[in-house]
């Protein structure tokens, strides 16, 4: 039986990258995930499994709104001159094959989408009088994280329709014919989710603080 591990990385502005990588991870028990949940997905999403995110903050400071503009400007994402959070996510796939009478064919089957999420956080809010001003903010955060949620949500869909490809994808005639179709498969399937996020991305409506 041999394993073949191919990784697809969809990184900031939307730079791919297709090569070897390490053996995924185990599967996140589905207790654990709602424990350390970072997004509230789509109500119809299975997040049971297939996917890991991380949250990473951005310090912004200020106790007035000119200054948390200008704090919020520092950590603008390079390329995004609206944006001030940042979404990016990687889809890896496992899988096993087995030749036999009928042809080669897949035994098992494994996708991982991984979130990085990093959002701007502004902890001096706890302690400012202004309460319009903390509001507006909880809007703002709001609103930024609901986006990029969205974002991260097509990296699971992906994730989910690989394994599920991979698993049913039909016997070929030899297993290296097999390994490209299988992996072709995949990325075919992962860059149908990118372009969506980049469609979701540059159609999105983003307000001012």
């Amino acid at each position: 039986m041999t394993k073949l591990t191919m990784r697809i990385a969809l990184l900031a502005l939307f730079i791919v990258l297709l090569g070897s990588c390490a053996p995924l991870p185990a599967l996140v028990p589905p207790s654990a995930q709602q424990a350390d949940r970072v997004c509230r997905y789509a109500p119809g999403l299975d997040t049971s499994s297939n996917f890991s995110e991380l949250e990473s903050s951005l310090i912004v400071n200020g106790t007035t709104l000119d200054a948390l503009r200008r704090s919020l400007a520092s950590i603008k994402p390079e390329g995004a001159p609206n944006e001030f959070a940042s979404t990016r996510w990687s889809v890896r796939w496992d899988f096993n094959w087995r030749p036999g009478s009928t042809g080669c064919k897949v035994t098992s089957a494994v996708a991982m989408a991984e979130i990085d999420y990093r959002f701007p956080v502004w902890p001096q809010q706890l302690n400012i009088s202004d309460r319009s001003l903390v509001s507006r903010w909880g809007k703002f955060s709001d609103e930024f994280r609901a986006r990029h949620c969205r974002y991260g949500e097509f990296s699971i869909q992906a994730a989910q329709e690989v394994e599920q490809a991979l698993k049913t994808i039909s016997p070929r005639t030899s297993c290296q014919r097999l390994q490209a179709d299988a992996n072709e498969l995949a990325g075919d399937i992962v860059g149908r989710y990118q372009k969506l996020d980049q469609q979701l991305r540059a159609q999105a409506t983003i307000s001012p603080l």
